[in-house]
């Protein structure tokens, strides 16, 4: 948990602290230009002549962010810019010299509003100068691992949690600093494990619940309802009726979802920042980092050509994705509840393309394998899950955070996903009950 020296992340606890709490004047693209005026007016620490625009993600001089600031500076009471240059010097102090001149060209404050407004709440009432206060806020996700764990115990048993906490130490993607040591970064994930938990212990209605605030957190993770909704629709045509349980899990994830939305723009004063985010994200993903893991980058590497590959071979991209989404919903329609949820990592591995660390998330389809580990079948699934992160940590150490090793990991994440996929189909075409006595003889 500890890197230089510390377990707090100034460069995240920064981004996530800064935008929750002054949302309403900073909006989505102000961030680093009020910095700047902030560092200007204090320690003139940034010593960079350019900074992010955050708006589309290009470069722009220190100067031109210092004019748009002054209009920025505008939003602000008099109270709230002292507080704000007050916390900009907290986190002078928090990072070296060089790292401080990377945070302004940093991609910025990525969370959604239903994030901002659950964080703000906590944000706008704890000061950078109380200990007690930032360690609450450093402890949340620690708290979610210890009540996520509490709930893979009650519905998987000890072996499974053992194994999980080991998995979560040794996850290559979970070794830098990155979403460790800042404000709620693991609660998309950990509520999804919790819903999957849920699901096996029978509580079908919490569990949409959860996932829909995990889905509203960070937006790509609606993709694991993918498998569970599969199940529903095989469910009905086979029964030509609505089974209660899925009928449960997705109404209390509508609702869910409904109610979070209307709360945030309560909070937020209105549904403009959800343009403001979606314009945001929009340019995030129009990006092209060797840091993403994806099937994105997979198709990129086969033709050598680039974000050009998109223009030049649409139609064959939008057949692989939608061929891989009526594939995975066959593939689900003999798998367990909580196993549909967990195989939710297939679609999104082909229809999202992370950052590197977001693959923290990988402890969600290591429930696919981990409590069956009696099938040989399941065991290997499980280690090459481990050979994901051993095998990264061997490449890092030769070419540390190089399109290569990121490359490697997306290739070994590709196997593990073809793996669960291919183990489906066998189940699907031969029966559980069977492969289960074949194995056991």
């Amino acid at each position: 948990f500890y890197k230089y020296g510390q377990f707090l992340n100034p460069h995240d606890f920064y981004h996530y602290y800064i935008g929750s709490k002054y949302d309403r004047e900073l909006g989505t693209f102000d961030m680093y230009k009020a910095t700047l005026l902030a560092d200007r007016e204090g320690a003139r620490a940034y010593k960079e002549r350019l900074i992010r625009n955050l708006e589309n993600h290009s470069m722009m001089s220190a100067q031109e962010g210092l004019e748009d600031a002054r209009g920025v500076k505008e939003r602000f009471s008099e109270a709230r810019w002292a507080e704000f240059c007050k916390d900009i010097r907290f986190f002078q102090e928090m990072e070296s010299s060089t790292q401080w001149q990377r945070v302004l060209q940093d991609k910025g404050y990525n969370a959604t509003p239903v994030w901002n407004a659950t964080a703000g709440l906590m944000t706008k009432r704890i000061p950078t100068d109380s200990k007690t206060g930032i360690t609450f806020l450093l402890a949340l996700d620690i708290i979610l691992l210890v009540v996520m764990f509490a709930l893979v115990y009650a519905a998987f048993g000890w072996e499974t949690v053992a194994f999980g906490i080991v998995l979560c130490g040794a996850n290559f993607m979970m070794s830098f600093t990155h979403g460790r040591g800042s404000i709620l970064r693991f609660d998309w994930f950990a509520l999804v494990v919790m819903a999957l938990c849920l699901v096996r212990l029978g509580g079908y209605k919490t569990a949409g619940g959860f996932i829909a605030y995990a889905a509203l957190s960070r937006i790509f993770p609606r993709i694991f309802v993918f498998g569970i909704g599969g199940k529903f629709v095989w469910d009905f045509l086979k029964t030509r009726r609505f089974k209660r349980e899925y009928l449960a899990f997705f109404v209390s994830f509508s609702v869910t979802a409904a109610a979070l939305v209307l709360v945030a723009a309560a909070i937020e004063g209105g549904f403009a920042r959800w343009g403001e985010f979606f314009h945001k994200i929009g340019v995030h993903n129009s990006d092209i980092s060797y840091q993403r893991l994806g099937f994105k980058y997979i198709f990129l590497d086969v033709f050598k050509q680039g974000p050009a590959a998109f223009q030049q071979h649409q139609a064959l991209w939008w057949s692989i994705q939608v061929g891989v989404l009526v594939l995975c919903l066959y593939l689900v329609r003999n798998i367990e509840d909580y196993e549909a949820i967990a195989f939710g990592m297939a679609p999104v591995f082909f229809l999202v393309a992370p950052t590197f660390y977001y693959y923290a998330m990988l402890i969600i389809p290591f429930f696919f394998f981990a409590p069956k580990l009696e099938r040989l079948t399941r065991a290997t699934g499980l280690a090459m899950m481990f050979g994901v992160s051993l095998i990264a940590y061997v490449v890092h150490r030769t070419t540390p955070f190089s399109p290569r090793l990121f490359m490697t990991i997306t290739y070994s994440l590709f196997a593990v996903v073809l793996y669960m996929m291919v183990l489906c189909l066998h189940e699907s075409l031969v029966g559980r009950k069977e492969i289960a006595v074949q194995e056991e003889s």
